[in-house]
């Protein structure tokens, strides 16, 4: 019988949430093939304990060495191992194996075009997406090079690749070959807390959370600070909510103590720890406008979703798939982020949301949406 391989190399960030997900459903799928997961000791550790003990899945721990070889390296090395790593899932029992991030193992399906008993596929997280930025040459060749890979992994063995850029899948270079699967929300049910806890200052809550780095743009908005004129900055109230990225600690924290005292009209309230989800759900509620000003990120991101759930609009970038979504559903304004005066200009500008537009684009990105979209093609 043919079986439905979970092949997950990596065992940090949201890798244990996707699994989660998409496991619970495929047992709940009618699916007609014994279900597999092949990962690390880390991230099965990471899992809910019904999925782990669930009698219809079947776990194979992948040895730490083997994980070594999958996760470090060089990005060729890595994408060799990992094609070659499903190309051996596959030997031991033909069905279906599924890379969920299949960037990096796409090089392996350019190269490697030996027959494959049964079908290797995943998700391309990073398709050339431009948006909002000056076309370039190194742009244009990236996209080039990006495209033709697609199509010269385009064998019996991955007939198709799963894309979370809707944008990418309507491509007429890339349509047929990358098929859209909505990015799924987190679980937004956290957000029917008992209701909005207006600050005592009465000032307007600004709030940016997640991990907090020199990516995700804390450094170019502490620095668009000093462009918002102080009787502007004492109504204004700056919460960032979440553990500073290690890398960018030094600079950001110098970044905050040169804002802090250039701009003592401003609040700005730093909580530099894990929250729960529980927590952000809070702090999404209580705040007036969440701040997602990344630099130039491709993709999308779960802070759109917490924000149009709550009704809350963002500021954010005006590239990338974020942009797009941004301006496509309302969900508030879109800006050049890494430029501190622009950033200082929306700011002030209040943006506002369309609810009506951010319910629907919630109620399309569910985590059952997602799955149903990838299951129904390889399971039909």
């Amino acid at each position: 019988m043919k079986t439905f391989t979970y092949f997950e190399p990596k065992t940090e960030g949201h890798s244990a949430i996707w699994a989660t997900w998409l496991l619970e459903r495929l047992l709940r799928h009618e699916a007609g093939m014994p279900v597999r997961l092949a990962a690390g000791a880390a991230l099965i550790e990471r899992l809910p304990a019904a999925l782990r003990d669930d009698p219809a899945l079947s776990i194979d721990p992948l040895p730490d060495g083997e994980m070594r070889a999958l996760m470090e390296g060089s990005l060729v090395a890595r994408g060799l191992a990992q094609w070659g790593k499903a190309r051996r899932l596959l030997a031991e029992r033909p069905g279906v194996c599924f890379i969920p991030a299949f960037d990096h193992a796409l090089l392996g399906a350019c190269v490697d075009r030996r027959p494959v008993d049964g079908i290797i596929t995943g998700i391309i997280f990073r398709p050339p997406n431009h948006f909002g930025l000056t076309p370039s040459l190194k742009s244009r060749v990236d996209t080039a090079r990006r495209r033709a890979m697609y199509f010269a992994s385009r064998r019996r063995a991955t007939p198709f690749l799963f894309t979370l850029d809707e944008t990418a899948a309507r491509d007429r270079m890339t349509a047929g070959r990358l098929l859209f699967s909505p990015d799924p929300a987190p679980d937004l049910s956290l957000l029917a807390v008992p209701g909005r806890k207006p600050r005592d200052d009465g000032r307007r809550g600004l709030l940016i959370f997640g991990a907090l780095s020199r990516r995700k743009g804390v450094v170019t908005l502490l620095r668009s600070i000093r462009h918002i004129a102080p009787e502007r900055q004492r109504g204004l109230a700056l919460r960032m909510v979440g553990r500073i990225a290690g890398e960018d600690r030094a600079e950001i924290e110098a970044a905050l103590s040169e804002c802090r005292s250039a701009n003592p009209d401003m609040a700005i309230e730093l909580v530099d720890r894990f929250v729960t989800d529980a927590e952000l759900a809070q702090e999404v509620v209580n705040c007036d406008v969440v701040l997602a000003p990344y630099q130039n990120h491709v993709g999308s991101s779960g802070v759109l979703f917490w924000a149009a759930a709550a009704g809350k609009p963002v500021i954010a970038q005006e590239t990338g798939l974020m942009g797009y979504q941004a301006r496509l559903h309302r969900l508030g304004t879109t800006t050049d982020t890494t430029d501190p005066q622009a950033l200082a200009r929306a700011i002030e500008g209040e943006p506002a949301i369309s609810r009506e537009d951010a319910g629907a684009f919630v109620a399309e990105h569910t985590a059952d949406n997602f799955a149903r979209s990838i299951f129904d093609r390889l399971l039909a």
